[in-house]
């Protein structure tokens, strides 16, 4: 009788977990089906989990930070910050034990999405934002910040990439970045950042505005 009811309690569990995968699916997909739709947070990170598990990466490749996570660390009321922060610190330090040798971690204000890499070995920060220099202030308090959780800072660069020309673009945008962050990393591992600078500066140049409807739908195919 337990053992049955044990059964039906994880089918429940099962079916409902299903549901929210669909649910989340559905939502990201009317996003990206309809022009003009601003990406939010689960559609943002969702999108870039398919992707750099359709490309064949895995978790000593890439860690990948929840942009709510982040927010909450660094914003949140004070009772509950130190415990995200605690979190994101160790989420940090494992991927850095681990000698995953990128971080990606999107961050949103302004109703704008840009993205800051965090490359482990050289300890080096780069910020990539469709619509610069908008996000610049956000990005240097957020290193900074992170620099005050124990995160080493070797410096932050701000690379000069493609801008958008319309005002909901900026998700599709730095979901380019990220896919071609992950591209260089795998083409240079750990070596040189400059030669990682410059790779990643060529592949963002594909970023632009008439590549933007082919890429929406190669994310398609994978929701």
């Amino acid at each position: 009788m337990e053992q049955h009811r044990q059964q039906q309690q994880h089918q429940k569990r099962v079916t409902f977990e299903k549901e929210i995968v669909q649910s989340q699916r559905a939502h990201i997909r009317s996003q990206l089906e309809r022009p003009g739709t601003y990406l939010d947070d689960v559609a943002i990170l969702q999108l870039l989990y398919h992707m750099a598990v359709g490309k064949g990466y895995t978790r000593d490749q890439v860690c990948l930070i929840d942009c709510c996570l982040l927010e909450a660390a660094l914003y949140s009321r004070d009772d509950q910050r130190s415990k995200n922060q605690a979190i994101l610190r160790q989420q940090f330090r494992e991927a850095i034990a681990a000698a995953t040798p990128l971080i990606l971690m999107p961050i949103v204000g302004l109703n704008h999405w840009s993205l800051l890499c965090y490359r482990t070995r050289a300890q080096r920060w780069y910020h990539m934002d469709s619509l610069a220099p908008l996000h610049r202030k956000l990005a240097h308090s957020t290193v900074a910040s992170m620099s005050k959780l124990g995160i080493a800072d070797g410096g932050l660069q701000y690379l000069e990439v493609p801008r958008q020309s319309d005002g909901w673009e900026c998700g599709l945008y730095t979901l380019q970045y990220m896919l071609h962050a992950l591209e260089c990393t795998r083409l240079i591992g750990i070596g040189s950042e400059e030669k990682f600078r410059r790779k990643l500066l060529e592949y963002s140049k594909l970023a632009c505005d008439k590549n933007l409807l082919l890429f929406t739908r190669s994310l398609l195919a994978v929701v």
